[in-house]
């Protein structure tokens, strides 16, 4: 325990406070539920919005950030690097170094979407939306890499009701996200359910690659693993 990075306790108290901090959240905000419809459109919507942060975050790993980056470089970069070099490398950690990083991320949506209720919220349509939309969004980008984890898992191994919610299309697939480890690592990013990977893939050629250069972003990967080895 001593020799535990502290980055790692953050990831242990994060899994295990979102749930609690989930479930607190809708008991505490049920009095803006008073349009179920609006509540569920928000929460479609917060499911993908999950997808595409997930992917967005991916994104970053993959291309951008540093693996010596402050904070995040031992954390996230050097987990995305492990897992282009060896992708069966996420079956082989634990709840805790899975998925620590993205339920602190689902708690700081959490945290933040209860503030501006508080403030901002009334009964309504525009309350329940958002009530909705925090309870996907939050819950999605916590999950999102035990998704990522079932979807590298073999069959199998893969809890029944987990292979209808892939099959159904609502979480990532091995076939969905296959297609991110079949090339060079450009395209394909996100990782809660796949829906919005054509957005994503999208946005990034249009503006990323314009600056770098059409070709290069449809050939050429920086991958986290070539800049550990730098």
């Amino acid at each position: 325990m001593a020799n535990k990075p502290f980055y790692r306790r953050v990831d242990e108290l994060a899994v295990t406070s979102f749930p609690i901090a989930w479930l607190g959240y809708l008991a505490a905000h049920t009095w803006t539920l008073t349009e179920p419809i609006a509540a569920s459109f928000g929460a479609v919507l917060g499911w993908a919005c999950a997808d595409l942060v997930s992917g967005f975050i991916h994104w970053l790993g993959d291309h951008i950030l540093p693996a010596d980056a402050p904070l995040v470089g031992k954390w996230l970069v050097q987990s995305f690097a492990e897992h282009h070099d060896r992708p069966q490398s996420i079956c082989e950690h634990g709840q805790a170094e899975r998925n620590g990083g993205p339920c602190v991320g689902g708690l700081i949506v959490l945290a933040g979407g209860a503030v501006g209720l508080k403030w901002f919220g009334t009964p309504g349509g525009v309350s329940s939306f958002l009530y909705g939309w925090l309870a996907a969004l939050s819950v999605g980008a916590a999950a999102t890499n035990q998704f990522h984890h079932y979807a590298h898992l073999p069959s199998k191994l893969v809890p029944h009701p987990v292979l209808t919610l892939q099959r159904l299309g609502l979480i990532v697939s091995p076939r969905i996200h296959g297609k991110h480890h079949s090339g060079p690592h450009a395209d394909s990013f996100c990782i809660t359910t796949g829906w919005c990977n054509r957005l994503l893939d999208g946005i990034l050629k249009m503006t990323w690659s314009r600056l770098r250069g059409e070709s290069q972003y449809a050939t050429k990967s920086i991958r986290p693993i070539d800049r550990l080895a730098l």
